[in-house]
């Protein structure tokens, strides 16, 4: 066929697509007509016996005897037949070659649903436990029932087509007439679904491929002039009266249901249509006052009063130098998207500036020079670990008077455990102080770790890092964290307790004072570096010894002038802890 003439010139192979080209070998036997015989034929075997199960098994089994045939292997009917068939409930109603010819009647019901091999044989075998009664009829509600539950046009292609499938399974079993007593009843019912699905399935293809929105947004983005675009209360954005998606903050999310070129042509109308909106909400960011932005436990930064996120923390930040990204406005110009997220960055340096100014007061203090070379080191450790420090380790025994006063007047308490700033136990330091140092992590991930207010512990979901609870206040303990307030509180009691004794015994009411069970008490002493002293047998409870110090104290000074006398007179016990 085709031009005359065309027989005389030699044609040419191509390929499409990506197809590799054709090597000469098959080009050959193309043109020979040379293809490779057909080894074999698959042959199944036509003389089925019924006596019984495994009879009908072993036929169907039953191997070629000619050559070039090979067994059909893993047909639908034969496998259905193998797992309904060794069910107890259908071998005990199995009791004639009847039974057995109906069971495989069943067997052979088609898998138009195209479900697994279990699925489709538990629907043929409630149907031949039906075939197999008294009255080996299916019953006219449950088939009902089924054919309702498909008598419905809303949904996708997907769901369109598997509704599809599965009405013809029902359109099967009522062309079987010994199956149904209303068989002509429900062949018309299931071809009227049948039918209704078909329609609906047809004008879904075709609103796939030739939409009317497509159509329309494609002549916009040819015209010159403006697109009609809008966007309601709820952020839902039309383009030329069409629906093309949200905008939500920013950022633009296109209609899912968009798919290929119907969705590059809904982002192109809509991002075309929206520059003047995004533009003017970009504006407004940048004129923004401080109570209409707000920064949630999400690392997200918000507009009030709608909400919506506009901007988001960057990862690897620091806790008081975050960094701002605009989620969103990617095609807006860089002075527009420039000036808002300056705004905010502004806003945020602003609000770490008033809820953590201790620990900004404290890396000043550090950075200009005004603290104590003693002082210097501790400091810097203390802004790197979020204003909190473990008291061990840190060589605050051989701190100065002066760099201790150093660090008070900058709010560092130096308490008997650990080191930290009680302002930024604040509710509103806190959560901020959180909010920054999770979402400054290179790798953010799980839940933010942010107790309720006044918790004396919370329990962890999983291991945090000290900086991530000393930001909320607390100290971490394994599964749980205790704020470092209550820790001390903690000493102070067993400080109290022991006396002049060098043991302090373990009360069940001190665990209250860390709101953490009896049972915990123990493991939160013990990463304390208290001891146990008890020793094994003994009643009563337990007794905790916190090690002395290894570096000596002091030697105190000699009493001088006429007082001298009197003081070597003194008894030592109470000479001792006197104020002079």
């Amino acid at each position: 066929a085709g031009r005359a003439g065309r027989f005389k010139t030699d044609g040419a192979f191509g390929e499409t697509g990506e197809c590799a080209p054709f090597d000469e070998e098959t080009i050959e036997r193309v043109e020979a007509h040379d293809f490779e015989a057909v080894e074999a034929i698959h042959w199944r075997s036509a003389s089925l016996r019924f006596e019984s199960i495994a009879a009908l098994l072993a036929s169907l089994e039953t191997p070629p005897a000619a050559p070039g045939l090979t067994r059909v292997r893993g047909a639908d009917d034969e496998e259905a037949l193998k797992i309904v068939g060794a069910e107890a409930e259908v071998i005990d109603r199995v009791r004639s070659r009847r039974d057995v010819e109906r069971l495989w009647e069943a067997c052979q019901l088609p898998d138009f649903r195209k479900a697994s091999l279990d699925e489709h044989a538990r629907l043929v075998g409630r149907i031949a436990l039906y075939l197999l009664d008294a009255k080996r009829r299916i019953p006219r509600e449950w088939v009902s029932r089924e054919v309702e539950s498909l008598d419905r046009t809303e949904g996708d292609l997907d769901a369109l087509q598997q509704r599809l499938a599965q009405v013809r399974t029902w359109t099967y079993v009522a062309n079987r007439a010994d199956w149904l007593d209303d068989a002509e009843e429900f062949r018309t019912r299931t071809r009227e679904v049948e039918d209704k699905l078909s329609d609906a399935l047809h004008a879904a293809l075709t609103q796939r491929f030739i939409d009317r929105r497509t159509s329309a947004l494609l002549k916009g983005l040819k015209r010159e002039d403006a697109l009609l675009a809008g966007v309601s209360h709820d952020g839902e954005v039309t383009v030329e009266g069409h629906y093309v998606g949200r905008l939500d903050g920013l950022d633009f999310k296109p209609d899912p249901r968009a798919l290929d070129l119907e969705g590059r042509a809904v982002r192109n109308a809509a991002l075309r249509a929206l520059r003047p909106e995004i533009s003017r909400r970009l504006r407004d960011i940048a004129d923004a006052k401080d109570n209409e932005l707000e920064l949630g436990r999400d690392g997200r930064i918000r507009r009030l009063p709608d909400g919506a996120p506009i901007a988001r923390l960057e990862k690897g930040g620091s806790l008081l130098r975050p960094r701002v990204a605009l989620i969103g406005a990617d095609t807006a110009a860089p002075p527009e998207r420039d000036a808002a997220r300056e705004r905010l960055q502004f806003w945020l340096a602003g609000a770490v500036a008033q809820e953590l100014a201790p620990l900004v007061a404290l890396e000043a203090a550090w950075r200009e020079g005004r603290l104590p070379a003693a002082a210097r080191g501790l400091a810097f450790r203390l802004v790197e670990n979020a204003g909190a420090l473990d008291r061990a380790g840190q060589g605050v025994d051989e701190l100065p008077p002066e760099a201790r006063a150093a660090l008070a007047q900058c709010g560092v308490r130096i308490g008997r455990h650990s080191i930290y700033m009680p302002a930024l136990g604040r509710p509103q330091a806190a959560r901020l102080a959180a909010i920054l140092q999770h979402w400054a992590l290179p790798d953010p991930h799980g839940a933010l770790f942010l107790p309720r207010v006044g918790a004396p512990s919370a329990n962890l979901d999983r291991p945090r890092s000290w900086a991530e609870c000393a930001a909320a206040g607390y100290r971490p303990f394994g599964r749980f964290a205790v704020r470092f307030d209550r820790l001390e509180r903690l000493a102070s009691a067993l400080r109290r307790a022991k006396g002049d004794a060098r043991d302090a015994p373990l009360e069940p009411h001190l665990a209250k004072l860390i709101g953490r069970p009896a049972r915990d008490l123990p493991k939160v002493l013990t990463a304390l570096g208290y001891q146990c002293v008890k020793e094994p047998g003994e009643a009563g409870p337990s007794r905790w010894r916190l090690p002395a110090e290894t570096k000596p104290r002091p030697p105190r000074r000699a009493p001088e002038g006429p007082f001298a006398a009197l003081a070597e007179l003194l008894p030592a016990q109470k000479r001792k802890g006197r104020k002079r």
